[in-house]
């Protein structure tokens, strides 16, 4: 997902009666893309605990940078360049009463904000836990990183958090699992399982009468009808300490000027070398120190903040685009390409391809599909916007090929259908939907 181009379903009346415009939260600030902001729906007590808890963190003076934000079908993220520290604990307060969160950002000073936004249906991230399926609501997601469990507690120390404990007995393994940052307010801890489902929509059921844990008091149903149970955050993270920030002490004023008598103009004598100290916590910003190269593993490419981040080291890397050529006709095309800069999206549609029996190679940039040969694939699934083509300018180049339009709202299918492209599926999405367009490209019927 590009966090510049957020998500926003079309929306229902349904939803309307109770909500306000995120717009209307962040009246007279300073925020960067603000006006898209007109379209997300906010509940209108999220949105006032927000436009609050921004006014306690930002004070009186305005902030010398704008504030950003980016958002999908499920959660609304402000990111805060410049915060009050000794405000921030009142600050949280206020975001955990009505399910949000604040914390650090991954580069710099800057805090994020997160907040459920208001829709049709609850938007969870669906894992598996053993034989246990879980559901975490979406706006609790902070980060999705794949881990070896030799090294989860290691991560956590990183994140300045805690590793919960399983629901059901895990069999050890060595292979790497994902592991979910979950938050509330300024409280925040890892819950690992054995498999990322996805994100999806789901609805309340009454739940099965064994409950397998203390902190799963509720269930959902997909539209496919699996039940999962939900990973309540506030039954999740009870007993987990908040964040306390450290408050800098105030500086006192300097002393009345005097002469200092004659400019000593001597070389000063060499400071032995400091070691820096360790920083574990995420709400400092630590000094970094680049590791020697390894053999085995390349330093990985810096990786932009997202509302949910697999980074490129956290995967197994995917496959290389070969030479480009001529797409073979008949029953073997089973060629299909995924254009997608988030890591998440791409693993998702590349398996569900895989599943179908198409061979995939995934990319991420305009730059990589125009180097892939728009001719050689049986199908594409394109990003409407990628961070070298944020407005959709590389969609032009694919009239009258087998190309699939991934849009977030009605802006992309617009964008998508002046660029002559026919097909489109709408973030997020679900198996059966691809299903669909598969079968109105004609290609249903030839998997493996």
């Amino acid at each position: 997902m590009n966090p510049q181009e957020p998500t926003v379903p079309e929306r229902g009346a349904e939803i309307e009666e109770g909500t306000v415009s995120a717009l209307e939260a962040v009246d007279g600030l300073a925020v960067a893309g603000s006006q898209r902001l007109s379209a997300v729906r906010l509940q209108a007590v999220v949105a006032a605990s927000l436009r609050a808890a921004l006014d306690l963190v930002l004070g009186d003076q305005p902030p010398r940078k704008p504030l950003t934000a980016t958002w999908d079908d499920g959660a609304l993220e402000i990111t805060v360049p410049d915060v009050r520290l000794e405000n921030l604990t009142a600050a949280g307060a206020l975001l955990e009463s009505i399910d949000g969160n604040v914390g650090a950002a991954r580069e710099g000073k800057a805090f994020l904000m997160r907040v459920p936004v208001a829709g049709p249906r609850a938007l969870y991230l669906m894992l598996e836990q053993g034989t246990l399926n879980l559901a975490i609501p979406w706006h609790a997601v902070i980060r999705i990183r794949l881990v070896r469990p030799d090294a989860l507690e290691q991560l956590a120390r990183r994140e300045g958090s805690v590793v919960l404990p399983p629901f059901v007995t895990v069999p050890p393994g060595g292979g790497e699992r994902p592991a979910v940052l979950v938050a509330l307010g300024l409280r925040r801890a890892f819950l690992t399982a054995d498999r990322l489902v996805w994100r999806m929509p789901a609805d309340p059921i009454e739940p099965p009468e064994s409950t397998p844990g203390a902190s799963l008091g509720s269930a959902v149903r997909t539209s496919e009808g699996e039940v999962f149970w939900v990973a309540d955050p506030a039954r999740l993270l009870r007993g987990i300490e908040p964040f306390s920030p450290p408050i800098p002490p105030s500086i006192p004023p300097p002393p009345p000027w005097k002469s200092a008598g004659p400019i000593d103009r001597s070389e000063p004598a060499a400071r032995p070398p400091v070691a820096p100290a360790r920083i574990d916590s995420p709400f400092a910003r630590p000094i970094r120190v680049a590791p020697e190269p390894s053999a085995a593993r390349p330093p990985a490419a810096p990786s932009q903040s997202r509302l949910v981040e697999l980074r490129p080291e956290d995967v197994e890397p995917l496959r290389a685009i070969p030479p480009a050529e001529p797409a073979p006709r008949g029953r073997g095309a089973r060629r299909a390409l995924v254009v997608e800069d988030s890591i998440v999206g791409r693993i998702f549609l590349q398996r569900l391809l895989e599943a179908q029996g198409f061979s995939v190679e995934s990319v991420s940039s305009a730059a990589e599909l125009r180097h892939a040969g728009l001719h050689s694939w049986a199908l594409m699934f394109v990003d409407v916007s990628l961070p070298d083509s944020p407005r959709g300018e590389h969609l032009r180049t694919l009239a009258g090929t087998p190309a699939v339009a991934l849009i977030r709202d009605r802006h992309d299918e617009r964008t998508a259908e002046a660029a002559g492209i026919c097909f489109a599926l709408r973030k997020p999405f679900e198996r059966a939907d691809l299903l669909r367009v598969i079968e109105a490209l004609g290609l249903a019927g030839e998997t493996a």
